[in-house]
């Protein structure tokens, strides 16, 4: 047996060295793939985990002990499975499994994130283990709010930092770094004023001085440095947040403060209370903040200028963009309710929200303008819709238990104040998903939320696992498949199993996305372009049908500037890769749109209509209220001399969305030109 745990020692090792570089999720960004910044990200969590799970498979058959017991994992596993279920009879399956390029959080990505949550809860078997995660992960937001905070005065750290109005650092997106600095904040302060409270209860305030002064010299300068980095995390994290001008983030940090103070005043432990009064205070230094910047404004360079928390809340009181964004998200909420009562059972589908958007979604939403929704921007929403009523219970199931696993338990003063600063990152998260949506970098931290929860019910290093007859023993460290040798076939043939795995579906994928950004950038002639595009479609099929829209796009951009050779082929390519994706998902408005456009370009008679006539029905029961639909449809008026046709769907466009212009007031002039053009001839 001493082999055997000294092997289990070293995978477990290796596994939580593999969960440290998990960690750099954020950083990763790949300006050679389409959506730089998500599809990096998601790959490499994706890659890595697939090796973790692996080796915890392998641990598992020398050390048995490593099987997680939670009641957390059985409530994320059933969610998993509903989810696999709403996708394989939502409306278009493939999407749900793979996602696309630009979310990469598909259910396959999810159970992904489960098998994280049954890894980390296994491994990490120590209060020391779990705090050194959470300050590493505490040191990467550090460094992602300082180059936030480099980034709104203009300076660019990494080359992979753009300059943008608002901080992102290396998420691409101020709302998915507001979401992590949300969480973050909430467990830097929970450890900060952990490690004031003493280890032990039950003495009187005078010994607990004495043991905690003790404690102090002991630790030395240690205790003081980690102290100051936990605070700092937590400050410099604070003024990165606001720089970011996510709203949505901050109402999450506030809720955290408030939830992580009022379940402990309802459940933890009396000799917690004080402590815990931290989470005030610091909801009292952000709204403190919030104040300054409301007023006087926080230091940004001038692109960033009017870009901060403070500065987008205040527009809020006045008529203009910010609060028509505000406004289409809360409506898109309101249409996915809609549309939930289309499949109310298991929804549309996971990642198929874009599909229920456009089916409901009323002229008047475009009021300000054309956008699409592929999310709903509310997760309780974006449950309901595309996973059904089984979906949103089974997901709030799981909020549930783990809400009861942090509040049914009883814990020293000093873990208390741990326990309920995870349950308010918790509630953070969950509020500021309220705004948003899941992303890779921001899923990690949720997960190891979940993780952190779900380790705790196994009692941690404090509670002896039960023997035979009852009586208190050591954990049960027994081998899961007794015979070496079949331990050892087992083990190779998962590790050959997880290189098949990592290349067909982490190399793949990357390099699909590579041909994708090759193809749309590359300086090289039509013929090769468009040979490196359907290179990059056939890379990896399940993502293939957003890159074939992009690709399909730039060509209709750059068609004036064709040869007639080159038209002839953009055309041929154009069609074949528009019908196959129609043909695998018949409710993509944005390639149907894009089809019926190119067709009603190049029809060369009325008798080349009809053809499109049907592209048209379709796109009507698919997008009946998007903009689109109705140019598209006024052009097709236009083009069969139906000039009182298109005029008649112009106006009843306009009627319904005053104020419109652009695109419709050119079909108007055309229309009136031909009108008055037959009648002269009449």
């Amino acid at each position: 047996m001493g082999k055997e745990r000294g092997v289990s020692a070293l995978l477990a090792t290796l596994i939580r060295a593999g969960l440290f570089l998990l960690l750099l999720t954020p950083f990763i960004v790949t300006f050679q793939t389409i959506f730089p910044y998500v599809v990096g990200k998601a790959l490499y969590a994706r890659g890595l985990i697939a090796v973790l799970t692996v080796l915890w498979l392998i641990l598992l058959l020398h050390n048995r002990s490593f099987l997680p017991r939670s009641w957390t994992l059985v409530a994320f596993w059933a969610y998993l499975l509903v989810s696999l279920l709403a996708g394989a009879l939502g409306v278009h399956p493939v999407r749900s499994l793979w996602s696309t390029y630009e979310r990469m959080m598909g259910v396959w990505d999810l159970a992904h994130w489960f098998l994280l949550a049954v890894v980390a809860a296994s491994v990490l078997r120590t209060r020391g283990q779990w705090i050194a995660l959470f300050s590493a992960n505490l040191g990467v937001g550090l460094v992602l709010s300082l180059l936030a905070i480099a980034q709104a005065q203009g300076v660019r750290l990494l080359p992979i930092i753009l300059t943008t109005g608002r901080a992102d650092a290396t998420l691409g997106n101020p709302t998915y770094l507001g979401a992590i600095l949300a969480v973050h904040i909430l467990l830097a302060v929970g450890l900060l004023v952990r490690s004031f409270v003493p280890q032990e209860e039950g003495q009187t305030p005078r010994r607990r001085r004495n043991r905690k002064a003790k404690e102090e010299k002991k630790a030395g300068w240690s205790i003081w440095g980690m102290r100051a980095f936990w605070g700092a995390a937590a400050l410099v994290g604070l003024f990165a947040l606001f720089l970011t001008g996510t709203r949505g983030a901050l109402v999450g940090l506030a809720a955290g403060c408030l939830a992580a103070f009022l379940a402990a005043l309802l459940f933890a432990h009396r000799g917690a209370l004080r402590p815990l009064l931290s989470f005030p205070a610091a909801l009292l230094l952000a709204v403190l903040l919030f104040a300054v910047d409301a007023t006087v404004g926080l230091p940004t360079a001038p692109q960033g200028q009017g870009q901060t928390v403070g500065a987008r809340t205040a527009t809020l009181v006045r008529l203009g963009e910010e609060e028509a964004s505000l406004r289409t998200r809360l409506e898109s909420s309101m249409l996915g309710v809609r549309a939930t009562l289309d499949r109310p059972l298991l929804g549309w589908g996971p990642e198929n929200y874009v599909a229920a958007f456009n089916r409901h979604a009323e002229p008047r939403f475009f009021r300000d303008g054309i956008v699409t929704f592929d999310q709903a921007h509310n997760k309780v929403v974006e449950e309901a819709t595309t996973r059904g009523v089984l979906g949103l219970l089974s997901y709030l199931a799981l909020w549930g238990v783990m809400v009861w696993a942090v509040v049914r338990r009883r814990r020293p003063p000093r873990e208390e104040v741990l326990a309920y600063a995870v349950l308010g990152a918790l509630a953070g998260y969950f509020v500021q998903n309220l705004f948003l949506f899941d992303t890779p970098a921001t899923m990690l931290q949720w997960t190891l939320l979940v993780a952190w929860v779900a380790a705790q019910e196994r009692g941690g290093e404090t509670t002896p696992s039960p023997a035979k007859g009852g009586q208190a023993g050591p954990p049960e460290d027994t081998p899961l498949l007794p015979v070496p040798w079949a331990r050892a076939v087992v083990s190779l043939a998962l590790l050959a199993l997880l290189l098949v795995a990592l290349i067909a579906f982490t190399y793949r994928p990357f390099r699909a996305a590579t041909k994708v950004v090759q193809a749309l950038t590359a300086p090289i002639p039509l013929e090769q372009r468009l040979a490196t595009a359907r290179e990059g479609f056939a890379g990896f099929p399940p993502l293939a049908d957003l890159a074939r829209a992009w690709t399909i796009r730039a060509l209709l951009l750059s068609w004036p500037n064709l040869n007639p050779q080159e038209r002839e082929q953009a055309a041929a390519f154009i069609l074949s890769e528009a019908y196959q994706v129609l043909r695998s998902d018949p409710h993509d408005a944005r390639v149907l749109m894009l089809l019926i456009f190119f067709l009603q370009q190049t029809a060369a008679s009325p008798e080349d209509l009809p053809a499109v006539d049907a592209l048209l029905a379709q796109l009507r029961t698919v997008a009946p209220g998007r903009p689109e639909t109705y140019q598209l449809l006024a052009n097709q008026a236009l083009l069969r001399g139906d000039y009182r046709e298109a005029l008649r769907i112009v106006d009843d466009f306009r009627s319904k969305v005053p104020g419109v212009n652009g695109v419709f007031d050119e079909i108007r002039r055309k229309a009136e030109e031909g009108l008055n053009n037959k009648e002269r001839g009449s």
